[in-house]
């Protein structure tokens, strides 16, 4: 269920792809999930050698570092900034031992690491500044080329691809007569009408009232202008 309605909202991104200036942002940020791949992948390894380590040491001193779970969850706190030093001193302290390591992890994780992190994606913003056109282009004629096709069919079946959430939801109406070709040809004509009509009566309404509050104001405008006119 999760990943039909997942599907289904991406949907709406791949129409924001194609305005550019969306467009550029949403494909820089794919870029940069892709670029900071080896990087996470790198980030989890470390991690989890520094969760180990943390639980061979002081399993005993600190609940965060009773398992792995929880040791993995500390030290990933700790990059983003909510970490301590303290731990308990029984049965042997361990605190001095303990600040030294997580001073250690800091200065890889919080300077090395992070500071890694930002130059790779500081190049992808750099390079999609330059590309970013491009790739709205690209994704303008794929999106061109799918609903050309889409509105060839003369099946009615055509309904059922060129919505976007949430008014794909009320397809639900039309799966039942997919087997039927005279059916859905009727219904979906019926459907595409309705449709058009409910997304702009709200318009025709808001310019119906924008014209008859503009009326007196122009009708005025114009008589003190023919009045103006007649005086010269």
């Amino acid at each position: 269920m999760l990943l039909v309605v997942f599907a289904t909202w991406a949907r709406l991104i791949f129409f924001v792809l194609v305005i550019a200036s969306f467009s550029n942002i949403l494909m820089t940020i794919k870029q940069m999930m892709g670029s900071g791949t080896d990087f996470f992948i790198i980030l989890v390894m470390y991690l989890f050698t520094m969760s180990t380590i943390m639980v061979g040491l002081f399993q005993d001193s600190a609940i965060s570092y009773s398992n792995i779970f929880n040791s993995l969850r500390t030290m990933f706190d700790a990059v983003l900034g909510a970490y301590q030093y303290s731990i308990r001193i029984k049965p042997i302290d361990y605190t001095k031992a303990h600040s030294f390591i997580m001073i250690f992890h800091l200065y890889i994780a919080n300077i090395f690491l992070l500071n890694y992190l930002v130059a790779i994606l500081g190049n992808v913003y750099g390079d999609m500044g330059e590309k970013g056109t491009f790739f709205y282009k690209i994704y303008k004629y794929k999106y061109i080329e799918r609903y050309t096709i889409a509105f060839k069919d003369t099946n009615g079946y055509s309904e059922l691809i060129i919505h976007a959430p949430p008014i794909n939801m009320f397809l639900i109406a039309l799966l039942p007569f997919l087997t039927d070709k005279e059916k859905i040809l009727k219904y979906s004509l019926v459907f595409s009408k309705v449709n058009f009509w409910f997304e702009n009566i709200f318009l025709i309404i808001y310019h119906f009232c924008n014209e008859l509050y503009l009326m007196p104001i122009s009708y005025f405008g114009v008589l003190t202008g023919l009045y103006g006119a007649s005086e010269t």
